[in-house]
């Protein structure tokens, strides 16, 4: 037996193969998939299993991936991964950043010849420039793609048949089945345009399958996983299921879960431009998601249209990240913005435990749907009447910069930094709230509270700067200490109900950021002279770094806000040599790629990249 399961280890890892296709234009050599030169033509030929892709393999999915539809079948476009990868060392992995330099793009657009067998037909252009057809299928939402041959542009939608202006755009009347386009130069738009629907395009599904990793995808328009369990071809939930460094975008929704998908990691990834969508990542009730790990991505425009304007839709329910269950949960590192609430929890009678929230970088998040939908704030704890004491428990929020919430819309309930109903014990940390549009941290549970608030930095709200309206648990209580209010002089500005002692070691000053009007995370390190300085409450039990991953503390306490001292732009010099300069530059350029948290990476974002480099030569010359 333990020979037996030797063979076997070794056969599932040593000969570890790679698979390649490429787009469905021609075939390649012996259209075997065994390399780059004999590739399988169009994802509908992958081999799977014998003489195919098995676990621990490999397929790069190479050029764009573009389906030729000449009859509405649906689905056909769907991959299906058949089985499973046996372990985390042993996936099925799938990549698009192929070796000879084809990078893979799946998109979910579709080359229609279902009306036209020549492709559709165009009329005009009418004195504004744009044309018109009748030969598009159409059965989505009137979305359309240009693609030249080498790049693809989603366009964005009008409001009516003709516009002056605005190229890359398109309008779908839905009385006369009429498209009417305007392409990217203006040109002719003869075979170039392309319609978008998830079961006319290309897709993945992945239901009911284990050890699946991604790495280097994009995946634009593409349907991702679009079954549920009520559905007829839902197959199950999945685990292990892994997203690196991959794109994800143009769709009307991104990444769901549903119960038992245990075990995600999305990671290092872009994942923007979708429509009218609950949210980019999204754990759905009923049942429960376990261990879900959402870190260092770019999230954005969620719920906007392409070009970034509002979606003209009627998305009451707009995240960035969605979570109504599960235990075990890390948001950590991503940068979010133009979304509408950026991180939310909601349960009702679903457990939600052992939630940790930290160094994301929020900005301008959108109240969508007005009174009757999600309020535009950056991290909100909220649910249900039913959400009773013990549901919500283990919730740690820290390090994060929250700036510009609330924005389309005004309430007394909207715009909030950090909100939260859960009457369970709470942590919330070193937090920066900057220009929100409501209420800088908001509590107010049905339930007696506990939970600690301390180090965090408020500027500029709206409305108040703490509203806690609760009764008080007394063991372990509440405390509220050691934070900072600006441009506050005094707790006029304050709703807390009687009996909460929040006023503990307050400071009513600037905290003297480094930039005077902040856009980017590096703009709020504090500078020398700051009154935030070694005046936090020490929680090195709990963590023990800042925003960018500097060890805490860095003088006789800790700072109160998300950055110690120590990243501050007088420190810029790198080399530590008494100056900024051309030492300095080159120490940036030969850390590129580094990850978030290195030495180099001064701005604080996914890593030591050029606006790093952007940052220590605007400093240039400067001595320390």
């Amino acid at each position: 037996m333990v020979v037996c399961f030797a063979l076997l280890l070794f056969s599932s890892t040593a000969f570890a193969a790679e698979w390649y296709v490429r787009p469905p234009i021609d075939t390649y050599g012996l259209n075997n998939g065994s390399s780059f030169e004999n590739a399988w033509s169009g994802l509908e030929n992958v081999v799977w299993g014998n003489s195919g892709i098995n676990a621990g393999d490999t397929l790069f999915i190479c050029g764009v991936q573009i389906r030729t539809v000449s009859q509405v079948r649906y689905e056909e476009g769907i991959i299906k991964i058949p089985f499973s990868g046996t372990s985390e060392s042993s996936p099925i992995t799938i990549r698009m950043d192929c070796p000879n330099g084809e990078t893979g793009f799946l998109w979910g657009i579709y080359d229609d010849r279902v009306k036209n067998s020549n492709g559709p037909q165009w009329q005009g252009p009418d004195p504004n420039g744009v044309y018109s057809t009748k030969d598009f299928t159409t059965l989505g939402k009137g979305e359309y793609v240009e693609y030249n041959g080498t790049t693809a542009v989603k366009f964005k939608k009008m409001p009516g048949k003709t516009w002056v202006g605005n190229n890359a755009a398109s309008f779908f009347e839905s009385s006369t089945g009429t498209t009417f386009v305007k392409t990217i130069n203006g040109g002719s738009p003869s075979g170039k345009i392309f319609a978008q629907h998830w079961a006319l395009g290309y897709g993945i599904n992945f239901a009911g399958k284990n050890y699946i990793k991604f790495y280097k995808c994009n995946f634009l328009g593409a349907a991702i996983q679009k079954y549920k369990p009520d559905d007829d071809e839902y197959l199950g939930p999945s685990t292990h299921i892994v997203f690196d460094n991959c794109v994800i975008k143009y769709y009307n929704e991104a990444l769901n879960l549903y119960a038992g998908d245990n075990y995600w990691t999305i990671k290092n990834s872009e994942i923007s431009n979708f429509g009218e969508t609950h949210g980019a990542i999204y754990a759905h009730t009923p049942g429960m998601v376990y261990n879900l790990t959402v870190e260092n991505n770019k999230i954005h425009d969620v719920c906007y249209d392409c070009d970034g304007s509002i979606c003209p839709s009627n998305t009451f329910d707009c995240h960035a990240i969605g979570i109504q269950n599960g235990e075990n949960h890390l948001i950590q590192g991503n940068e979010i913005w133009n979304t509408g609430e950026a991180i939310s929890f909601w349960s009702d009678t679903f457990t939600m435990k052992n939630m940790t929230v930290r160094n994301n970088f929020i900005k301008n998040a959108r109240v969508f749907g007005g009174e009757n939908g999600t309020g535009g704030s950056g991290i909100v704890i909220s649910g249900g009447s039913n959400a009773t004491a013990g549901k919500r428990t283990g919730f740690k929020i820290y390090n994060n910069i929250i700036m510009n919430t609330g924005l389309g819309y005004e309430s007394t309930w909207t715009g909030s930094g950090i909100s939260s109903n859960n009457p369970d014990y709470t942590e919330i940390y070193n937090n920066v709230i900057y220009n929100p549009g409501g209420i800088g941290i908001r509590i107010i549970p049905a339930l007696p509270f506990s939970g600690k608030i301390y180090n965090n930095i408020i500027v500029s709200p709206r409305l108040n700067y703490l509203k806690i309206i609760a009764q008080v648990n007394p063991n372990p209580g509440l405390i509220v200490s050691n934070n900072l209010y600006s441009p506050a002089v005094d707790y006029s500005n304050f709703a807390v109900s009687e009996g909460i002692n929040f006023t503990v070691n307050s400071i009513f000053a600037s905290p003297k950021f480094n930039i005077s009007s902040p856009q980017n995370p590096a703009d709020f390190v504090l500078e020398q002279s700051s009154p935030a300085i070694d005046k936090g409450v020490s929680f090195s039990g709990a963590f023990a770094n800042d925003f960018s991953g500097t060890s805490r503390p860095q003088g006789t306490a800790w700072d109160i806000g998300a950055f110690e001292s120590s990243n501050a732009p007088a420190c810029l010099d790198l080399k530590k040599d008494g100056k900024i300069d051309i030492l300095d530059l080159v120490f940036v350029i030969s850390r590129f790629g580094n990850p978030r948290g290195d030495l180099a990476d001064v701005v604080g974002n996914n890593g030591v990249d050029i606006s790093d480099l952007q940052e220590v030569a605007a400093h240039f010359g400067q001595t320390c």
